[in-house]
């Protein structure tokens, strides 16, 4: 079995048994239901076992028995599911691959089978029991959402076993034994980093993201309260206003960040003298700490003696307040296209790229230099524009020290309204207000916008990235085409 395939059948055999973290987050507990505030599998055992002390008011709940009777299957169902993940993750690492892949299909199944059996449940017990209270949890939805994707995967996994299979026999021919020991030193070496990389990035990933479905708030005790911190950022006002507010900040950053930055790049294409010196200054301000950047252009946009409203007086302009609500927002705008061309290395990389010989033949065909720019430069440099697209809009929708070192010297000052962005009312819900829970909900709607706004800048890439390799193969194509038409009327 080739890595490609193992490493999807990794995803599938260990990325169920993350639900196991359900048992101990109610909120993520597919099988935890509560009447009233009493849980229904106490209430089912009073039942069974006559006992009538402890909760006797659930025995007369209307409903309550559908409850009831129902959950110690829905626990049933929850632990097989659990066990087959398990016995799959088990074959895995023990090297049974072909056994691991049947079992993990199985369990895939069973995962989207008992999530949307909870999510059934949920929706009947709400029916049943319009006056009581049913604790729906976020549980069922994650288990129904990672049965899914295991489902998928699990196709996946057989395309790639039987894409695979044919060549392994010949790559085990192929690998030689220092080649293997290369690649064990190379794991080895690497290791380390995947390692730390899980302990720092993706433990905090799924802590955040389990979180985000609890009231804490950094010293109470974790409790489940299902969506509430998600439907309250669609209801709060401030948190749509701040949304908003990041919107128009990145429709101004991005654009104003990739003309900049091509036209900053074609000036240093030429043959100037000093043209190092220049690019040196130009990539400057992309290096510069975001608290120094923030405070020199406080300094400069100080209204009474700053460098911006010094120079104006010049001309007889009054000092105008740069930090105030009604001029802030162009003081931000100022400043982010000050630090905007950060891109404009990898411009210049790929504009030398470009070959003399393109120019040459278009300037013989009589092409002025706007065509040259639009249907040579442009297109050979489109990937590169796409690159910084990309990064520019993960950057405009994270934009948070900008705004807060314009309003103050500390992480903590607060900008006026039209500066105020989703990331500074992030910070101030998590680290001032102490409301982790809402907060990091708020981080992963914003998650969700970003990987949004980059899947549609890949799709619309279809169009007006070009290719070079693509574009070869669409040339012999057309040869192979041509071959073919001509044998056929020959």
């Amino acid at each position: 079995m080739l890595k490609k395939a193992s490493s999807t059948l990794w995803v599938i055999t260990a990325l169920p048994l993350l639900c196991l973290i359900t048992i101990f987050v109610p909120a993520l507990n597919p099988v935890v239901v509560s009447i009233n505030g009493v849980n229904s599998n106490v209430a089912f055992m009073e039942l069974f076992y006559n006992m009538d002390g402890i909760y006797p008011a659930v025995n007369k709940i209307a409903g309550a028995p559908f409850v009831t009777y129902y959950m110690p299957f829905g626990v049933v169902v929850f632990l097989a599911v659990l066990v087959a993940n398990l016995l799959a993750f088990i074959m895995k690492v023990s090297g049974k691959e072909k056994g691991a892949a049947k079992v993990a299909n199985i369990a895939a199944w069973c995962n989207l089978v008992a999530g949307v059996g909870f999510i059934v449940f949920y929706v009947i017990a709400s029916s049943k029991l319009p006056d009581c209270t049913i604790a729906f949890n976020a549980g069922a939805v994650v288990y129904a959402v990672v049965g899914l994707l295991c489902v998928l995967l699990t196709f996946k996994h057989r395309k790639q076993v039987e894409a695979e299979d044919t060549r392994a026999k010949y790559l085990k021919t192929i690998f030689t034994k220092s080649q293997k020991r290369e690649a064990i030193i190379f794991y080895g070496m690497v290791g380390p980093f995947y390692l730390l990389a899980c302990i720092v990035t993706l433990y905090p990933f799924m802590w955040g993201f389990i979180m985000s479905f609890t009231n804490y708030t950094g010293y109470n005790d974790p409790e489940g309260s299902g969506f509430s911190s998600y439907m309250r950022c669609i209801q709060d006002p401030q948190t749509w206003t701040s949304f908003v507010t990041t919107l128009e900040i990145s429709i101004f950053y991005v654009p104003v960040g990739l003309v900049l930055g091509v036209a900053l790049a074609m000036l240093l294409n030429t043959n100037i003298k000093g043209s190092g010196f220049f690019r040196t200054v130009y990539y400057f301000p992309s290096i510069i700490p975001a608290i120094a950047t923030g405070l020199m252009w406080r300094m400069l946009f100080a209204q009474n003696n700053g460098a911006i409203n010094v120079m104006l007086g010049w001309f007889g302009v009054e000092p105008f307040n740069w930090l105030g609500y009604s001029g802030c927002r162009y003081a931000l705008y100022i400043m982010l296209a000050w630090g905007s061309a950060g891109g404009i290395l990898t411009y210049l990389s790929a504009l030398k790229g470009i070959s003399n010989e393109l120019y040459e033949s278009a300037m013989i065909d009589g092409a002025t230099a706007g065509k040259r720019f639009w249907s040579i430069t442009l297109p050979m440099i489109s990937s590169t524009l796409f690159y910084n697209l990309v990064t520019g809009l993960i950057n405009a929708w994270q934009v948070y020290q900008q705004p807060v070192f314009l309003a103050g010297a500390t992480m903590l000052t607060v900008p006026f309204q039209p500066n105020y962005t989703f990331v500074v009312q992030i910070y101030q819900q998590i680290f001032t207000n102490q409301r982790f829970g809402f907060g990091l909900a708020m981080v992963w709607v914003l998650f969700v916008a970003s990987m949004i706004t980059n899947r549609v800048v890949f799709w619309t890439g279809n169009f007006w990235v070009f290719n070079e390799n693509e574009a070869r193969n669409e040339v012999k194509k057309k040869k192979v085409k041509k071959q073919k038409a001509v044998v056929a009327g020959n």
